[in-house]
Formats: structure tokens, C-alpha cells, sequence
């Protein structure tokens, strides 16, 4: 007979190869599904803009509501809006870079006694 130490040695072997085996399978099944759930969701979404679509064509607009009383006594408060200066050109560039005025820093040399 199979002395223990190789009897152990063979359970815990079958152990982790059938555990290792049911880790693939839940690992490979949960990844099949998300690629099903994601075509899923998008035929569902689709659809959903399909029928949206749809409804809006159908959609008739009562156009009696621009000569309406109250319609027409509405005001306009906006304000005009007056054009600002645009930031710069290179937001990364150094201060100056873009008109010409940088001079980039002089490095210093040590000089050896």
C-alpha cells in the first residue's frame, strides 16, 4: 500500500486541481454573461430610442398656444452678453511664451577651483 504521506500528498492534489477547475468554470461562465447582458442592454437600448422615435413622429403640436393671450404678454428678460477676452493660446505654455517676451531662465554653470 501507498505509504500516507503520498496518500495525503495525491488528496490534496485532486483537491486543488477539482477547486481549480470549478474556479474556471465560474470565472468563464460570469464572463460569458457579461458579454450577453451587454448585447442585451444594448438591443434593449435601441429599441427604447426605436420606440422613442416613434412616439415623436406620432407627436402633434397644438400650434393655437403662440396666438394665446398669455403667450403673448411673456417678456424677455435675458441680457446681452458681451464678447470677453479668450484665455491663452497655450494654457501650459510658460508666462510670455506666446508673445514673443520669454527668455528662459540662464543656467548656471560651477565653476571649478
Amino acid at each position: 500500500m501507498l505509504t500516507s504521506l503520498v496518500q495525503k500528498l495525491i488528496a490534496v492534489s485532486i483537491t486543488i486541481i477539482f477547486v481549480a477547475y470549478l474556479g474556471y468554470g465560474l470565472y468563464n461562465k460570469s464572463t460569458e454573461g457579461v458579454v450577453l447582458n451587454e448585447s442585451i442592454e444594448a438591443e434593449t437600448t435601441s429599441e427604447d430610442v426605436v420606440a422613442l422615435v416613434t412616439k415623436l413622429k406620432d407627436l402633434k403640436i397644438d400650434k393655437t398656444i403662440f396666438s394665446n393671450e398669455a403667450f403673448l404678454s411673456l417678456v424677455d428678460f435675458s441680457s446681452i452678453i458681451s464678447p470677453e477676452e479668450q484665455g491663452r493660446p497655450n494654457p501650459f505654455a510658460p508666462i510670455g511664451a506666446e508673445d514673443g517676451t520669454y527668455r528662459a531662465p540662464k543656467t548656471q554653470t560651477a565653476s571649478r577651483p
